[in-house]
């Protein structure tokens, strides 16, 4: 499933839920670096992509929603 921007051509190819274990805990650049990015104009944008806010390196040992917005 892709996130379109409804006022570009931009986006971004991911379902954006991911599930693991608290006991496997993961930082923010693990899932970043598993989503791809695409731009009209430059193509493949997926190394520009970063954290913009995140609720999920806090909480990362506890089970629950969390959610990390990314640019």
């Amino acid at each position: 499933m892709s996130i379109l921007n409804k006022y570009s051509w931009n986006y971004i190819n991911s379902d954006g839920v991911f599930y693991i274990n608290t006991n496997g805990q993961r930082n923010t650049t693990y899932f970043i670096d598993l989503l791809n990015a695409y731009d009209e104009y430059d193509g493949d944008i997926s190394e520009s992509l970063y954290v913009v806010s995140d609720n999920y390196l806090k909480n990362r040992s506890i089970p629950g929603e969390y959610e990390v917005l990314g640019q």
